[in-house]
């Protein structure tokens, strides 16, 4: 097996859109540079490209074209280019042309430019190299799930401070596993191939910066010269950096004293920390065959609330408008969002589920923001073979909650378009696939 690594700044310039947060926020700062990082891989006969990009999501459409591209540019069949979104909240969002309304022609026909690029790069710098794996638990726990329970039943994703009191208990147990791909080459360096689960969300603001996946690649790399790191994040849709049990027995603070850009570099190292304790402790696996298997379903778009519509409209409204004291339920934020864009929903929405084979160890990947359930089902499928489940894997279609989360309530279930069978479809779909690899 071959495998090769290529990176590429894609900083956007200042006026660049950022997404996230329900408000018009503009970029008029880098705090960090973005990057596409991208590792090649070859078996003798097939050849895949796996694309992790800083970037919050890119859309289908855009995936598609991206594909078509470098399959054009290294003759690579458009199945087995994977594109990853690291999902921080300090970046912008990648749109077709038709339909973009976050960044300008020009930077999105370089971004374009810039992923065949990197493709490019990594396909050139294939290397003979033995793979082996490793996972641990971080030594201090860094990612929680943000839906809690509260004292009357109801589920609150991120609950205000005013509702600090009434917090009973998280809904799931969150993924604390740092998961590592080594690949090692001989006179070239290494790869690491890391995978965590948790949103990247620490930062905020109006600066571009990768936030803790970013300062994760530094820190492996500061660790060990003779790396490159590249980063995929997780299923991640119910999860964050927010443990609200520490933050109302101390004063509100979610940050211990070191702020939200400080912390953001203490969650990078810790993950970090992680990946050197197990740097040479990783079990090998042996050469085999590198595929890919996609498929889509289709899930009915949920519409109930369309004659809600005016009310969606005025509850935003207000909200730009700063009316609100901030004691405004996260569930009507995510409800009122997925009325607002209902007149623009198909009847069924697809969901792109990927499946990669490295050898026997599997990559799966869905094109949202999946539930940590997610993970654990994946994994149980997958039959004890080493398994990363990643999220905004060839798309952006927002939050994939479990069967339970629908019926709980809360932003996440309440904000999206899917219903919920979505979770018990999408499993069987990847069962599929990994027999495929089989």
């Amino acid at each position: 097996m071959k495998v090769g690594f290529g990176r590429l700044d894609i900083t956007p310039p200042f006026g660049t859109p950022l997404d996230g947060y329900y408000e018009k926020r503009t970029l008029d700062s880098i705090k960090d540079n973005l990057y596409l990082n991208a590792i090649a891989l070859n078996d003798g006969e097939n050849t895949i490209v796996l694309i992790s990009a800083d970037i919050i999501g890119i859309m289908i459409s855009d995936c598609k074209l991206i594909q078509k591209r470098i399959s054009e540019r290294l003759g690579i069949k458009e199945e087995n280019i994977v594109l990853h979104a690291i999902h921080q909240h300090t970046s912008f969002r990648l749109m077709h042309q038709e339909d973009r309304y976050h960044m300008s022609d020009a930077y999105a026909e370089v971004l374009y430019c810039k992923f065949c690029d990197v493709a490019q790069l990594a396909y050139a710098d294939m290397k003979d190299c033995e793979v082996s794996t490793a996972e641990k638990e971080t030594a201090e726990q860094i990612s929680f799930v943000r839906r809690y329970f509260l004292d009357d039943g109801s589920v609150e994703t991120n609950p205000r401070p005013h509702l600090f009191g009434r917090i009973v208990k998280s809904c799931e147990e969150p993924d604390n596993t740092v998961r590592l791909i080594r690949f090692a080459r001989k006179d070239a360096k290494d790869i690491a191939l890391v995978c965590f689960s948790t949103h990247p969300d620490v930062i905020g603001g109006t600066g571009c910066s990768a936030d803790w996946p970013g300062f994760t690649r530094k820190f492996v790399e500061a660790d060990n010269d003779d790396v490159s790191c590249i980063f995929f994040t997780g299923v991640q849709g119910d999860s964050n950096h927010l443990n609200f049990f520490y933050a109302r027995d101390n004063g509100g603070d979610f940050y211990k004293g070191k702020g939200r850009y400080g912390y953001s570099q203490y969650m990078g190292r810790t993950v970090a920390n992680t990946v050197k304790e197990i740097w040479n402790s990783t079990t090998p696996h042996s050469d085999g065959k590198v595929a890919v298997a996609v498929t889509s379903i289709y899930n009915k778009t949920k519409s109930e609330g369309m004659e809600r519509y005016d009310e969606a409209m005025e509850f935003f409204r207000r909200h730009a408008a700063g009316e609100f004291d901030g004691t405004e339920s996260m569930s009507d934020f995510g409800n009122f969002g997925r009325i607002r864009s209902l007149r623009k929903q198909p009847l069924y929405r697809e969901l792109p589920i990927t499946a990669v084979a490295i050898g026997d160890i599997r990559i799966v990947g869905f094109a949202g923001e999946p539930f940590t359930a997610y993970g654990n089902a994946a994994r149980e499928l997958a039959d004890g073979k080493f398994t990363l489940t990643l999220a905004l894997v060839n798309g952006n279609q927002g939050y994939l909650p479990s069967a339970a989360a629908f019926e709980q309530g809360g932003y996440e279930a309440s904000s999206s378009n899917f219903t919920p069978t979505l979770m018990d479809e999408t499993m069987a779909a990847t069962k599929e696939l990994l027999e495929q690899l089989s």
